[in-house]
């Protein structure tokens, strides 16, 4: 018998307890934090989950490719793609995703919102995918103007080679020197440039941000996605 009730929504509990809980998620209460980072959760079983992400613990273990994650729904997620079990369905054009986010993504196309906006011109796009190589166009036409124009002023006093910009010239240095002065914030391994760093970033994390537009499948580097690519020619 479910005899203790929310006041808020109606919604019945077995125990006291139960209801103290979700009681939390009206409240916003959020009293369980992170000592890592200081993100809280509702939930002591919440925070048990996010702390993987910094001890880099991987304990849900696909049974047929034994890639490992850090959570119960990354590898549900995973498991779509050996199974190609497509539930996410667009109510519009039914097409079908095998996770929610893509499928989130997808509904924009037919919403018209775009919330990617470019900088430089502030066109903007449904996804963050196709702002990336939009602002790709920006920068090879950057390049080119800089170097017909011949501005690379910024000069290594080692090697003489020459740059249009200053944090160019600063970044090549380290090359010369060893430094590594980005340092990543859950096992100290160091790095001379902020983008390796943030590449190196995703094994801690088991974020993926290259997608596949043809079977969905995600890869943390880029390299990776191209010669994915390649399986599908």
């Amino acid at each position: 018998m479910k005899k203790y009730v929310c006041k808020v929504c109606s919604k019945r509990f077995p125990h006291p307890s139960n209801l103290k809980q979700h009681t939390l998620i009206h409240t916003g209460e959020k009293k369980y934090v992170c000592k890592a980072c200081s993100k809280s959760f509702t939930r002591a079983s919440h925070l048990k989950q996010h702390m993987s992400i910094h001890t880099g613990e991987r304990k849900y273990v696909c049974n047929i490719c034994s890639k490992a994650f850090a959570q119960s729904s990354n590898l549900k997620q995973h498991i779509r793609i050996h199974t190609g079990e497509m539930k996410y369905v667009c109510n519009i054009c039914s097409k079908a995703f095998n996770q929610p986010r893509y499928l989130q993504k997808h509904m924009r196309i037919h919403t018209g919102n775009t919330f990617y906006a470019c900088n430089s011109c502030s066109k903007s796009f449904t996804n963050s995918g196709t702002l990336k190589e939009h602002v790709l166009m920006h920068t090879e036409v950057n390049k080119f103007k800089l170097m017909h124009a011949g501005e690379k002023k910024y000069v290594c006093d080692i090697c003489s080679q020459a740059f249009t910009q200053p944090d160019n010239l600063r970044q090549h240095t380290t090359r010369h020197t060893g430094e590594k002065k980005h340092s990543c914030s859950i096992c100290s391994k160091r790095f001379s440039h902020p983008g390796s760093l943030r590449q190196h970033f995703l094994i801690h994390t088991d974020r993926t941000i290259f997608t596949c537009y043809i079977c969905s499948k995600s890869f943390g580097r880029s390299t990776h996605l191209r010669e994915h690519m390649r399986t599908h020619t």
